[in-house]
């Protein structure tokens, strides 16, 4: 059980396999679009995207491509295959659906009206934004920041988020559920915990079993 004390006002939550239930489908679709524009073995795809996964899309698709083949990822071969998943993912995603417990919170924290939640994704704008929509809890955030470009999870999110609020680090804590998430928020001094997914690469000193045993002040 960890608790949210009254200094706390800001909440930032991962999407995918934190709020969101598509890291399943997430894994094939990787596979398949790497596959679709390289001839990179899908068990080196697979070996390589848990290794990595949890950091911004560019940054993910580029340590595999470069540690499976050894050269240096185009932009034009990445755009092609960032919208080509960006596109199965958006259609994997209609099946798709919110984790109950993080519903749960979500819905508590909606209620007492004391702390402001974004979200902060490794994935497009354009997949959260269809996801959440389509799950009809869009309205629950202030914004829903996917990664383009250079503004993505990670510092340019969280410098954004603490600027827009006008508040310190210590104001804010981050929530994901694997290795690097923690690391994003460890890297920026921003205090993180990891919501248990089945992932195995946890932190036990900042491992929650579910966003249940999150406590809100109130």
């Amino acid at each position: 059980m960890i608790k949210i004390t009254k200094d706390i006002n800001t909440l930032v939550f991962d999407w995918d396999g934190t709020i969101f239930n598509s890291m399943k489908y997430k894994k094939l679709n990787i596979i398949k679009s790497l596959q679709n524009f390289t001839n990179i073995e899908s068990k080196k795809i697979i070996e390589l995207h848990k290794k990595y996964s949890g950091i911004p899309r560019r940054h993910l698709i580029e340590k595999i491509y470069f540690e499976s083949q050894g050269i240096i990822l185009e932009d034009e071969t990445y755009n092609k295959i960032s919208k080509f998943y960006t596109k199965m993912n958006i259609e994997s995603s209609k099946n798709a659906t919110i984790f109950p417990d993080a519903l749960r919170l979500i819905q508590k924290i909606k209620k007492i009206n004391k702390i402001k939640i974004y979200i902060s994704s490794s994935a497009s704008r354009e997949e959260i934004e269809y996801s959440a929509k389509k799950n009809e809890i869009a309205c629950y955030f202030i914004e829903l920041l996917g990664s383009e470009n250079e503004f993505t999870k990670g510092k340019t999110h969280f410098d954004y988020i603490l600027k827009k609020e006008n508040i310190g680090k210590e104001n804010l804590v981050f929530i994901g559920d694997d290795y690097h998430d923690y690391l994003i928020g460890k890297q920026n001094n921003i205090t993180t915990y990891q919501v248990c997914r089945g992932n195995s690469r946890l932190d036990d000193n900042f491992k929650i079993g579910s966003m249940d045993d999150i406590e809100l002040y109130i």
